[in-house]
């Protein structure tokens, strides 16, 4: 029997979750003849990584339950991950570069746009990923990972196989394509430890 993993939290760190397994344990009786016992589960974390509790896009400042000290979030800006621009600042407080293709992270990218196409650039790493798409912006497309649906519907065979990759930090994007757009961009901050 395989141990599956448990999303755990713990009053240590309210805002960051851990996706763990449940280690080797006894339980036996604390003396002879005793009706109960004292037990310590020991927890291993295989991937090594801590979570933010909420994506990118449920963040609210407002909000304590979904942040905390120590997850490099900037206090002197306001963060946003909704964006209506053709140039804009992605933040990424993690401690590692979110990436979807290498490493299998969590990034979804959700945008309605009027245009011929919709290319995103992240010109920070020179990442990229473009669908090869006309719309007048009422079509949804989500970028989840690697995988591109239009409407609910598969559309990676429209793009260029590309993806994006975040750096820790400020990553600037750049849209093209588009004339309009209305772009979340949704994943979790990833800690070491």
């Amino acid at each position: 029997m395989q141990k599956q993993l448990i999303r755990m939290r713990t009053n240590a760190e309210p805002a960051i979750v851990k996706y763990v397994r449940a280690g080797n344990f006894e339980i036996k009786p604390w003396r002879d003849g005793a009706q109960d016992a004292m037990f310590t589960i020991p927890f291993e974390n295989p991937s090594g990584y801590k979570y933010s509790l909420f994506n990118s896009d449920k963040l609210d400042s407002s909000n304590e339950d979904g942040w905390q000290m120590g997850m490099n979030l900037p206090s002197n800006d306001t963060l946003s991950y909704h964006f209506t621009t053709s140039n804009f600042k992605v933040f990424n407080a993690s401690d590692i570069t979110i990436d979807p293709y290498y490493q299998r992270h969590e990034l979804s990218i959700i945008s309605k746009y009027t245009g011929s196409y919709l290319q995103l650039t992240n010109t920070t790493n020179n990442t990229s990923w473009r669908l090869n798409k006309s719309s007048k912006g009422g079509n949804t497309v989500i970028l989840n990972g690697i995988t591109t649906t239009v409407d609910g519907k598969p559309a990676s065979n429209l793009t260029d196989y590309g993806n994006l990759a975040l750096e820790p930090g400020y990553n600037n994007i750049k849209v093209s394509g588009a004339t309009k757009m209305a772009i979340t961009f949704s994943f979790p901050f990833i800690y070491l430890g």
